[in-house]
């Protein structure tokens, strides 16, 4: 069956000139789990392992067909799993009109890792935010005003289902609305408008902006969200800036009014006593959403020729919890890198939060990949 599919791919990329690429990868981690009360009678691994097979197909002539798909074998588990990130059509109907149809990345907004005006798209991996990019199911069309304000201009707007795309009652939907404009050649503006009937109701209408000052980018993102029940806002700011031609500095805010406080956060280590409490929970305790203030930092380096140093961090203001993430990476055979990664969970020492409630204290990683 996977030689029939390889085939398929094979025989269609030639057939219809559609260029195909992608991504061999292997993964080795070894855990170290928490001490918790609550974690007593849960099974947890020791050791984590996978192959993964990512595949992109690309017209890139036209530009109107995209496939993304990941498939990845468990080897310490003996699973097999495909994640088709991406699978869409562009169609380019005028020369100011296009459309979008199948599974994609909206990406309204100016966020590198969170992003306050979009509450469309799947939220993006904390620990890896470029590696993945999670798709949705919907259209989304785009009128290029350019040629009318003779500036960079344009409107979007997109529909994305929120169920299963053969059963999904349309009603539910989400509904987008994107206005972007570039201005000064430096000076990025855009407005936001989203509407969820199936989370209560919510509307959201935002306002970003991006400014390039002498290679130093500078953004900001404002939301207020108007739900049925309670109205929040949501803050980002975010700064940029590529040090020198493999180096690159990123720092990124974000505020949630729709966090838990602390008062809320000594309810739940009150509350969750057993493993069966945890495991009901377990889904509210994710790093970046649990609380109201983060702060993340990302900084890569070239160390030697072909030896880069990377580093992630990702805290928890109020209690100052926080992941850290150093990596070290090989890339001087052609097409291949190899990587030694260290991932670090600390909880506060005075205040609970996301990271006290999680599983894993600490993880060594071994990569490899393979690019083609």
């Amino acid at each position: 069956m996977k030689k029939t599919i390889l085939f398929l791919i094979f025989l269609i990329t030639n057939l219809y000139c559609i260029e195909f690429k992608g991504e061999f990868e292997t993964l080795f981690a070894e855990v170290n789990y928490n001490k918790r009360n609550f974690f007593e009678g849960l099974n947890f691994q020791k050791y984590y392992g996978y192959n993964e097979l990512k595949i992109l197909l690309d017209d890139a002539k036209t530009n109107k067909f995209y496939l993304e798909d990941r498939i990845r074998y468990d080897f310490i588990n003996n699973v097999y799993t495909n994640n088709l990130d991406q699978a869409y059509i562009l169609i380019n109907l005028t020369d100011i009109f296009s459309l979008k149809l199948g599974r994609q990345r909206i990406d309204f907004g100016v966020g590198y890792l969170w992003s306050a005006v979009n509450n469309i798209d799947k939220p993006k991996d904390v620990y890896n935010p470029t590696k993945y990019n999670f798709g949705v199911d919907g259209i989304k069309t785009n009128f290029d005003l350019t040629k009318f304000l003779n500036f960079p201009s344009n409107l979007s707007f997109c529909v994305v289902l929120t169920t299963d795309v053969f059963s999904s009652d349309l009603s539910n939907s989400k509904f987008g609305f994107q206005t972007y404009s570039l201005i000064f050649d430096n000076l990025e503006l855009g407005c936001v408008y989203s509407y969820n009937k199936k989370d209560f109701n919510n509307h959201l209408i935002g306002i970003y902006t991006s400014y390039d000052l002498k290679g130093f980018i500078l953004a900001a993102e404002y939301a207020l969200n108007l739900n049925k029940d309670k109205n929040f806002c949501q803050v980002l700011i975010n700064f940029n800036k590529r040090v020198s031609q493999k180096s690159f500095l990123l720092a990124e805010y974000f505020y949630n009014e729709l966090g838990y406080d602390n008062k809320k956060v000594e309810e739940f280590y009150e509350t969750i006593k057993s493993s069966d409490d945890y495991v009901r929970h377990s889904g509210l305790f994710i790093p970046g959403y649990f609380s109201k203030n983060y702060l993340f930092l990302s900084f890569n380096y070239e160390v030697l020729y072909d030896i880069y140093f990377s580093l992630s961090l990702l805290t928890n203001i109020e209690s100052f919890g926080m992941f850290l993430y150093p990596k070290i990476s090989f890339e001087r055979f052609e097409n291949i890198s190899l990587s030694i990664e260290f991932i670090k969970n600390s909880s506060g020492s005075t205040k609970k939060d996301e990271f006290y409630f999680l599983p894993h204290n600490y993880l060594y990683l071994f990569r490899i990949n393979y690019y083609f």
